[in-house]
């Protein structure tokens, strides 16, 4: 991985240098897990000596968990703010549209980020249980919630909405995996057209019909 020398900006604010750390741990964690990496190859990575990176994390388990919540808190409240204007239009294509987009975007602008928290998860512990409740679940809660007001509202069929929940994450989080782990070439790497289609038959599936 190329350094990220924090040398080069003199200038740097304290949070401009808090975010390269930030940025160059999660690329050295993705690849090698908690264990794998030491605070001398995080500190190496930005071009700082270790002192220098104690001064903004104090430990690597604080740097670590400090990643995982810029994951997690900060994309969620971007990922709310996004889907509330198709929360009150009762929009429900542009609601699953923008989810799987937002969703699948995250993660083809920043692999990093889809394999660090996949190394999070595989290690499990507390981290793993921090993922879950910032990220992972709100994203369930905040769709779930939907499908089950439009399913009052009369405009989905009765179902289990945590099961429809599941259905249309699971084909955002398997593509995603595809895509940034393996060399998928069975799906073209088309997302638009993806999304698309893929809410169109997610949607057929809930709708009330006529």
């Amino acid at each position: 991985m190329k350094s990220i020398s924090l040398r080069t900006k003199l200038k740097m604010t304290s949070e401009e240098r808090r975010q390269c750390i930030l940025q160059a741990a999660k690329e050295l964690f993705s690849r090698k897990g908690f264990l794998g990496v030491t605070t001398r190859q995080l500190a190496a990575a930005v071009g700082v000596t270790e002192p220098v990176l104690y001064g903004h994390f104090p430990s690597k388990r604080s740097l670590y968990d400090e990643v995982l919540l810029e994951e997690s808190k900060i994309k969620m409240a971007e990922f709310r703010n996004a889907l509330e204007p198709y929360v009150r239009a009762r929009d429900d294509e542009g609601f699953c549209r923008t989810a799987a987009g937002i969703l699948l975007e995250r993660v083809s602008s920043d692999p990093a980020s889809l394999r660090f928290l996949l190394q999070v998860l595989l290690e499990g512990g507390n981290s793993a249980n921090l993922f879950y409740e910032n990220q992972i679940l709100p994203t369930h809660e905040l769709i779930r919630e939907y499908i089950e007001k439009r399913i009052e509202e009369g405009a989905f069929r009765q179902m289990n909405s945590k099961i429809a929940t599941r259905q249309f994450l699971a084909f955002v989080i398997y593509h995603n995996s595809l895509q940034q782990l393996v060399d998928d070439r069975f799906m073209d790497d088309v997302p638009d057209t993806l999304v698309a289609e893929s809410v169109r038959n997610f949607l057929r599936g809930i709708q009330q019909s006529g």
